[in-house]
């Protein structure tokens, strides 16, 4: 099955998601294998506009078996347990095209 994460920054966050950044990138190299609970499939992050291509958020494109795996992936998630997220969506998605 197939989920969207979509988190957006805390404002004035970006200092800390640089920080993280490391730690968040080794988390998702652990989710791009096929064997594991959750995978990423594809992911970046999000840019203020086409002008400011400052960071302020995450996409994410997911395979799991359910949401409840996606919410734990989330939350162990190093951007997630450093508070640098101020809103998460996680949506079942069905890619139709």
């Amino acid at each position: 099955m197939l989920f969207l994460r979509l988190s957006l920054d805390k404002p004035g966050s970006i200092d800390l998601r640089t920080k993280v950044r490391p730690e968040h990138r080794a988390y998702l190299d652990r989710h791009l294998a096929p064997e594991v609970a959750v995978r990423v499939v594809e992911g970046g992050p999000l840019s203020v506009s086409d002008a400011d291509p400052t960071n302020n958020g995450s996409f994410m494109v997911l395979e799991a078996k359910s949401h409840a795996d996606v919410v734990a992936f989330h939350e162990a998630d190093p951007f997630t347990k450093a508070g640098l997220y101020e809103t998460t969506q996680i949506l079942v998605w069905t890619k139709t095209i």
